[in-house]
């Protein structure tokens, strides 16, 4: 026999044994388990993995499952059966593998399985005597079997300048300066903008630019454009709303804020009395016209109209245009005379750029009274004028219509008398 084939026939015998005993013992799938890159400190799904004991195999004893590096267990937290007392042939187990990245980069490990297979020995070799048989005596293999875990933690995070915007007063209609928002990719890895829009009862009055989707890197921000328009009178409130992949705060708001306003003409008093007055005496009245609103307020003319506006003049405008900041007013003097008896009315008209009003009307009015009518003299003397002396004959004199002069005059004469009394007593000499 040549040499070749002796040696193949001594090789063979003993090779399928060993092969046979490598391929022995459990079985795990799968034997790698691959997680998708996912935010730092945020779980992922955990992954099945499945320990079977073919049916041909060994019986099985203290099934262990870790995770080995010891550092990586957090990484990849275990659940299920990581620990079986006993495995029968034909018999499986399955345990859970999970990933939290604990830091951004990438993360793997191993699921290290350790096992007892329990081997039945080699059966004794019959013998033709009485003596019994001895039982097989098992031996116990300790075993381990391997499946590699492995994922990717990323560190990305959101952030804006300014946390708000404010475009303060503007007038209604007039375009404010846009403002800019930046936007920050405050991680390790590039932050991805998916939609940006504005959102609130008064979006209306907003823009913003650019909205496409964008990728955000650290160190090159996006700025955003934000504009503003009011359409109305007051408070005007909406949200710049930024959708990303951001790891903390996906959905980001910014509130933006502005007033809308515009110039109020009003008038102090709305209407002025006169009152009634005689034909020949004037009187004049005060009126003042105020900016109420909150935007400056241009006043281009003042003037009396009306049927009966010759009645009335305006003894103090101010030269015009006049401007009027919110809160300032301008102080008018109107004077009404007339000589004509009855009732008159006028208007003040006040021209401004008051959107709501651009003609103010104030009401001017009053009333010049009748005269009385004078008495007329009698062609005949009175009794008075006619009556002569009384009997007895003389003169009568009249001491009532000079009692004052009379009461002076003795005041007058008592005041000497008194002091030539006073002389005489202390014996001034005359």
């Amino acid at each position: 026999m040549p040499r070749r084939a002796v040696w193949l026939t001594l090789v063979i015998p003993l090779a399928v044994p060993l092969i046979a005993f490598a391929a022995a013992g459990l079985s795990v799938s799968p034997r790698d388990v691959a997680f998708e890159t996912r935010c730092v400190r945020t779980s992922a799904p955990s992954s099945p993995v499945t320990i079977t004991n073919p049916e041909d195999g060994n019986e099985v004893r203290d099934v262990e499952v870790v995770i080995s590096p010891a550092v990586e267990a957090g990484a990849f937290p275990l659940s299920g059966a990581t620990s079986v007392p006993i495995l029968e042939p034909g018999e499986e187990a399955t345990f859970r593998v999970g990933f939290v990245p604990q830091r951004a980069g990438e993360q793997s490990g191993r699921a290290i399985i350790t096992y007892t297979e329990v081997s039945p020995g080699p059966t004794p070799t019959p013998n033709n005597s009485n003596q019994p048989t001895e039982e097989p005596t098992p031996s116990f293999i300790p075993r381990t079997r391997r499946a590699t875990v492995s994922g990717s933690g990323i560190d990305r995070f959101i952030d804006t300048s300014p946390k708000t915007l404010n475009f303060g007063d503007l007038r209604v209609g007039k375009p404010a300066e846009p403002q800019t928002v930046q936007v920050f990719d405050d991680g390790d890895s590039p932050l991805h903008i998916s939609r940006i829009t504005i959102s609130g009862s008064e979006a209306a009055d907003f823009t913003v630019k650019p909205t496409k989707p964008t990728t955000v890197t650290d160190g090159s921000p996006l700025r955003l454009q934000v504009g503003f328009e009011p359409s109305k009178v007051g408070a005007r409130l909406a949200e710049l709303v930024i959708y990303s992949d951001s790891c903390i705060d996906p959905v980001i708001r910014v509130p933006i804020a502005g007033i809308g306003v515009e110039p109020d003409i009003i008038a102090i008093p709305t209407e002025v009395d006169f009152g009634a007055r005689r034909p020949d005496r004037g009187i004049r009245r005060g009126l003042s016209v105020a900016n109420q609103g909150g935007f400056r307020l241009k006043v281009t003319d003042v003037r009396i109209g009306g049927l009966d506006n010759e009645a009335f003049r305006l003894l103090k405008v101010p030269t015009l245009p006049r401007f009027l900041d919110p809160g300032e007013a301008i102080d008018l003097r109107a004077a009404f005379q007339w000589a004509e008896p009855g009732e008159r009315r006028a208007v003040v008209r006040v021209r401004s750029n008051d959107p709501d009003t651009t003609v103010l009307k104030i009401e001017l009015f009053g009333e010049v009274k009748q005269p009385k009518a004078s008495p007329t003299p009698s062609a005949e003397p009175s009794a008075e004028q006619t009556a002569g002396p009384p009997s007895g004959g003389g003169s009568r004199f009249v001491l009532g219509r000079f009692a004052g002069e009379a009461a002076v005059a003795g005041g007058i004469v008592g005041f000497f008398l008194a002091l030539v009394v006073v002389r005489r007593i202390r014996g001034v000499p005359e």
